[in-house]
């Protein structure tokens, strides 16, 4: 490292760095462990971290570095904000949060945090206000987008969302061009993509934290349907929808496949309302993908006489406000 390289980095603290420069910096950080030591010696005397290191828990929401779909920020868990304008505050470190943070500053941060705590950092939000419309092709071939079987998002459902104004409707428990329509759960998928947060998973001692908000109509029978969620961490995934489908629906292969996995299930309320349903898993060092599924099942399909029966519609299930976070290992 030499006194050029060394500009750069108080440049960017100093907020007066070109967009040349920038990505200059952006160069040697990712390739340069003495830059990246010494940058961070140089935000530490700018005091941001010290800030974050006080507050008791803190959540970063790194949607704009890992590609989410909420816009970045950073707040403590017990909704205070009352540390000074330090690094991560200043509208010149936002505009290039990309830059910095996605790199190694999310290690730091977590490095920071004292003995017991846990700091969190949110790498998927969705609450179905945008974005594409699901795929119902049998498995989520596009990172970017859900897919599996029949779904829809929808502002006209028959309960009221959990969050925002639109929620995910179930529709069907197949997809299209499903050579045998038949089955009793519908289930929809998402790629989470982690391969820039490799330096988060190296240790062996991260962990995700899967949440979503599951709801129906009223149904009357509390037995007849159950909702789950479902994660499982991968090292590679399939390129094509038939290599999707294939995974998806041969257990052996899915086991297999994933590096670790974990499920949990719920009975849903036979009255309108809305639960909220997590499950949190330890991450191999390996883990360069996660694959979160949402699942409804109708049991009183399922007991049928252990006949398959003909693709089950669903009139009344939804889901809403999809959340993944890492963590560390306490």
């Amino acid at each position: 490292m030499n006194e050029s390289d060394l500009k750069l980095m108080e440049d960017y603290l100093s907020g007066t760095i070109s967009p040349e420069d920038r990505g200059a910096l952006d160069e040697l950080l990712k390739n340069n462990e003495a830059a990246r030591e010494r940058y961070l010696e140089l935000a530490t005397m700018d005091e941001g971290l010290q800030d974050l290191a006080a507050a008791p828990s803190v959540v970063i929401d790194s949607a704009e570095f890992s590609g989410g779909v909420h816009p970045t920020r950073s707040r403590s868990s017990q909704g205070k904000a009352d540390y000074r304008e330090p690094l991560f505050s200043r509208p010149w470190i936002s505009a290039a949060a990309g830059l910095m943070i996605g790199i190694f500053c999310t290690s730091a941060v977590w490095a920071a945090t004292e003995t017991g705590r846990q700091k969190l950092l949110t790498i998927f939000h969705d609450s179905f206000e945008s974005g594409p419309a699901p795929l119902s092709i049998g498995g989520p071939v596009d990172p970017g987008t859900w897919g599996g079987d029949y779904v829809e998002i929808t502002e006209n459902a028959s309960v009221e969302p959990f969050d925002g104004k639109r929620v995910l409707r179930f529709l069907r428990a197949d997809y299209a061009g499903k050579e045998n329509p038949v089955g009793y759960v519908a289930d929809i998928y998402r790629v989470i993509d982690l391969q820039d947060d490799v330096s988060l998973l190296a240790n062996g001692d991260a962990t995700a934290r899967v949440q979503a908000a599951l709801g129906s109509t009223s149904i009357g029978d509390p037995d007849r349907f159950i909702g789950n969620i479902s994660l499982n961490a991968l090292e590679e995934v399939p390129a094509s929808a038939e290599e999707w489908r294939t995974l998806i629906g041969t257990p052996r292969r899915m086991e297999e496949a994933s590096l670790a996995s974990a499920r949990r299930r719920e009975a849903l309320s036979p009255v309108e309302t809305w639960q909220q349903i997590d499950i949190e898993m330890r991450l191999p060092a390996k883990t360069r993908y996660l694959l979160i599924g949402l699942h409804v099942s109708d049991q009183h399909a399922a007991r049928n006489q252990g006949i398959a029966p003909p693709a089950v519609e669903f009139e009344g299930h939804f889901a809403d406000d999809v959340k993944v976070t890492l963590g560390r290992m306490r």
